[in-house]
């Protein structure tokens, strides 16, 4: 049984330096409207680029597990089904050394997202996909163990049904923190990359499914879990409708001039690839986290914020996504953790929602939100 469910591990993610769970004294900074909206983007540019690298791109919330497990039997040498439906999973204070039952472990993988990256170059004739991971595990993940190597899948399947399998795909680990509703569990952030993925591939009934092959420091479950296949199945049958997709959107940290965070719109660095219509906006809202058990956006008690156009002293719920910089005036150096959410608007079609910070948003899969410890 899990303790931490779906919604929550998505707010676990991405982009950013997480999480230690702290709160301070909100620090208001006055920014001049004079201030040079060219010099602005050429600073928050280059810092993306450095950051993120010269590419941009959408996100597609998946956030599924898989529907099976494996550990490594070490007698045998075979992969045996984890017993998901242990009760016992559900008092969450089992781990490697207090158990002799790898199924008493509470063990969460997430799919999290997939992220489809378009390189900027002037063919524009390949993507990379991004795929991220959330787990919650009583063991400490490993890229490599004794000779062996973690590694991640990810199979796509074009319009044509011939299926293009990305395999021994090094991943990338990165520790997220607690576990907040599982005492024994550590959270962690697992991504890995395709790369060079003809844009050809991406029309209408593709499909894409991904796995793991995750080695531990666990004796009891032989060092290694392995999941099923995690389908995205038609992520992007309506990538080209903005309603149906998140666009990057790139928050820079305090620093390099200035003492609070700068966002920048989707397209800075490179536009996306032909025949896909393009946002008229992104909106953007963020806020403290001060729950001590929770990163989900609805469980913080904190003000929720715009930021405030370059040039402007009024704040804005949107941000133009080829020319805009915002100042997040609020996220300061060492203010905390900060829940950073965004969406797209096309007008007509999706617009803005709310005349004031806080709206309800509605479906979370149409919006994506970044946690930062700053």
């Amino acid at each position: 049984m899990k303790t931490l469910n779906k919604s929550k591990l998505i707010l676990l993610l991405f982009a950013a330096f997480i999480l230690l769970l702290n709160s301070c004294k909100k620090t208001n900074i006055d920014v001049p409207a004079t201030q040079n909206a060219a010099d602005a983007k050429a600073a928050i540019l280059k810092a993306v680029k450095e950051r993120y690298g010269n590419t941009t791109g959408i996100i597609v919330n998946v956030n599924k597990d898989p529907e099976d497990l494996f550990y490594r039997n070490v007698a045998t040498g075979n992969m045996v089904k984890i017993d998901k439906s242990n009760t016992s999973n559900a008092l969450c204070n089992y781990n490697c050394s207090n158990t002799t039952n790898p199924a008493n472990l509470h063990l969460v993988y997430t799919l999290s997202y997939i992220q489809r990256n378009y390189l900027c170059e002037s063919s524009g004739a390949n993507s990379d996909l991004n795929v991220s991971w959330t787990i919650s595990v009583p063991f400490t993940p490993l890229t490599t163990f004794g000779l062996n190597t973690s590694t991640g899948t990810l199979k796509v399947t074009d319009p044509g049904a011939t299926l293009h399998t990305y395999s021994g795909l090094a991943i990338t680990i990165r520790t997220i923190g607690a576990d907040p509703g599982c005492g024994a569990n550590t959270l962690y952030e697992i991504r890995y990359k395709a790369v060079q993925v003809p844009d050809s591939y991406f029309g209408a009934g593709m499909t894409m499914d991904a796995s793991l092959s995750l080695y531990n420091n666990c004796a009891l479950v032989g060092n290694l879990i392995t999941t099923g296949d995690v389908s995205a199945a038609d992520a992007y049958t309506q990538a080209h409708l903005p309603c149906y997709r998140v666009d990057k959107l790139y928050v820079n940290p305090p620093g390099g001039g200035t003492s609070y965070a700068t966002v920048a719109g989707g397209y800075i660095l490179c536009t996306n690839p032909s025949g896909f219509s393009t946002i008229d906006y992104h909106q953007l809202e963020y806020r403290l986290v001060t729950s001590g058990s929770s990163l989900e956006w609805v469980d913080q008690s904190s003000s929720v914020y715009w930021g405030v156009p370059v040039g402007s002293g009024s704040p804005s719920a949107t941000i133009n996504p080829s020319t805009g910089v915002s100042n997040l005036l609020q996220m300061t150096a060492s203010s905390g953790t900060w829940l950073v959410r965004y969406r797209n608007v096309k007008t007509n079609v999706c617009g803005v929602i709310g005349s004031s910070p806080g709206a309800d948003w509605g479906n979370h899969f149409y919006w994506f939100v970044e946690v930062w410890t700053i």
